[in-house]
């Protein structure tokens, strides 16, 4: 059972995901560091200097837009698992692109002007679920679009003109698929499906994350796989990752 919740493709996506993201949550933590430092000698010189601002930056452009950098590595990670690393990059845009489809946008006045505007606040911690989620998918209908609808284009053509053609057509029926799920979901439901997400699966999965209990239970867990010779932390890192990335991300902002 440990082998197969291993060698899960969707988990193995995740943790890949997370490990590629993770310098960006590294720096954007030590900047925050440097920005909060509890020193009073040390807050009067950056606020004299006015370095301060600047030092905030690092942070909003690393853990507040986490699920943009999450959405691209995700979708890379699912290819790359393959040995596609080919593919990987286009995978990985395509899902960032589908990603965007499914989060909302709101329409305001401004002058008198109506005017759209995503919510950035799904670019954080917010949309870390979504981000994973468009990421696989977006990779699986990449992947198998490929497969089903390759086109051989006559003898003398370039390559580069078949790879194109064969790398559009996948790129579009996943792009296709989000666009029909954003508009069900739209006409048939509340919200659109980033906020959907966040409304049930992510307020549940923060629940259970912020549990002693869960978090114990995992390192048993862990623990017993170790015991016998499996490698228990590679096992339990994805469920890791889930709950615990959000809440680590949410205290990060909250110290900003």
């Amino acid at each position: 059972l440990a082998m197969k919740v291993g060698s899960n493709r969707a988990l193995r996506t995740i943790s890949a995901a997370y490990e590629m993201v993770m310098p960006m949550i590294f720096l954007g933590g030590i900047f925050a560091l440097l920005d909060n430092l509890d020193i009073e000698a040390y807050q009067i010189f950056i606020a004299a200097t006015g370095i301060k601002p600047f030092l905030s930056l690092p942070s909003k452009f690393t853990v507040d837009l986490l699920s943009l950098y999450l959405a691209f590595t995700a979708g890379y990670s699912y290819i790359n698992a393959e040995g596609n690393g080919a593919d990987g990059i286009t995978s990985g845009l395509i899902s960032l692109l589908c990603f965007f489809i499914v989060i909302p946008i709101n329409g305001s006045a401004v002058h008198g002007d109506m005017t759209a505007g995503i919510q950035t606040d799904y670019f954080g911690s917010k949309g870390l679920l979504t981000a994973l989620a468009a990421g696989i998918l977006a990779g699986m209908c990449y992947e198998s679009g490929k497969k089903i609808l390759a086109v051989k284009v006559p003898d003398g053509f370039p390559a580069s003109i078949e790879n194109a053609v064969n790398t559009l057509i996948p790129g579009a029926v996943a792009i296709g698929l989000f666009l029909a799920v954003c508009g069900l979901t739209q006409a048939y439901s509340t919200g659109v499906i980033a906020q959907r997400i966040y409304d049930t699966i992510i307020r549940l999965l923060q629940a259970m994350g912020s549990s002693l209990a869960v978090y114990c239970f995992l390192i048993f867990v862990s623990d017993v796989l170790w015991f016998f010779g499996i490698h228990g932390a590679q096992v339990t890192m994805p469920v890791f990752l889930l709950l615990f990335m959000a809440a680590g991300a949410d205290n990060q902002s909250a110290l900003s």
